[in-house]
């Protein structure tokens, strides 16, 4: 990540940080089958070195399992 890009992501959490907001993200990425949704998110968090969990809703659609 160059410098710039680097300040500005400090900047902003920090400002999320005195604001008692969460710094975090989420994600629904829906859509029919063979659009490239897991490709996209596979290139995209090997590109920024993330860590991503899959949840699969289709195993718990009891609302006891939420």
């Amino acid at each position: 990540m160059d410098a710039d890009l680097k300040y500005k992501v400090e900047v902003l959490q920090e400002w999320y940080n005195q604001n008692g907001k969460p710094w975090t993200r989420t994600y629904l990425i829906y859509g029919p089958s063979g659009t490239g949704k897991s490709s996209l998110v596979a290139a995209t968090v090997n590109y920024l070195s993330f860590d991503v969990y899959d949840l699969n809703i289709k195993e718990h659609r009891l609302n006891s399992w939420l």
